[in-house]
């Protein structure tokens, strides 16, 4: 009885349609079993196994390609970031640093012109403790006819026991006027603080020059810089 109701009556044909139905949803149920439910929901028979395979394979291949454009994509964007932030730090690395200000107008002066007090602008620095010592000298450099510049504490790197003159040109007539104007021993150094020439007066100032002139005389034809000093005739 239980032969009978496996294999239904009739000709050769019909049995092998049977077998070849009873072989389909067979292999319905296992792939619906191993495979992701969202491509073999539908109970017909119609659906091909072998094409709900691939589907369910070309899905996640995709979404792996996606994901590796995606990764080229940041590792392109950081080693661009990267090469541009290399290549500013490089550059502000082999730019000098300037140390003070530079000179943006040259002024000739030839043998026998006079640079005049009234033409030098005067900074004054106190890297002592003596208090009131940079504003008492440059009340008294304004007197002889210097403009005055910058009155303040010295920089902590940089101090004086007498006087010491910041200068890149020592032998610029402007510097040589100012540093007539004090008493000696007087010290230079090649650092700029600002526009004019510094003075920096330490704990053991001597004073002023009593009897100093307020011009000198250029000796031989030289390059100034117009920013500290003007000359006349």
């Amino acid at each position: 009885m239980l032969a009978r109701r496996l294999i239904p009556r009739g000709n050769s044909r019909a049995n092998s349609h049977w077998a070849a139905t009873r072989w389909r949803r067979f292999e319905f149920r296992i792939l619906r079993e191993f495979s992701a439910p969202t491509f073999l929901e539908s109970p017909s028979l119609d659906i091909d196994p072998l094409k709900a395979v691939a589907v369910n394979v070309k899905t996640p291949l995709t979404l792996l390609v996606l994901v590796l454009i995606l990764a080229g994509a940041v590792l392109y964007g950081w080693q661009s970031l990267a090469a541009s932030t290399s290549s500013s730090v490089g550059a502000a690395l082999s730019s000098p640093t300037p140390t003070g200000p530079t000179c943006t107008k040259v002024k000739h002066l030839v043998k026998g012109q006079r640079v005049r007090a009234v033409d030098v602008v005067v900074n004054v620095y106190n890297s002592g403790n003596i208090t009131g010592l940079a504003s008492a000298t440059m009340s008294r450099l304004t007197q002889r006819g210097f403009r005055q510049g910058i009155v303040a504490d010295a920089p902590r790197n940089i101090s004086a026991t007498n006087v010491t003159l910041l200068t890149k040109t020592r032998r610029a007539p402007e510097v040589r006027l100012v540093s007539q104007q004090f008493h000696k021993p007087i010290n230079y150094r090649r650092h700029d603080l600002g526009a004019g020439i510094d003075v920096v007066l330490g704990n053991g100032f001597h004073g002023l020059a009593a009897h100093a002139k307020p011009f000198l005389v250029v000796q031989k034809s030289v390059r100034t810089c117009a920013r500290t000093s003007s000359a006349t005739p």
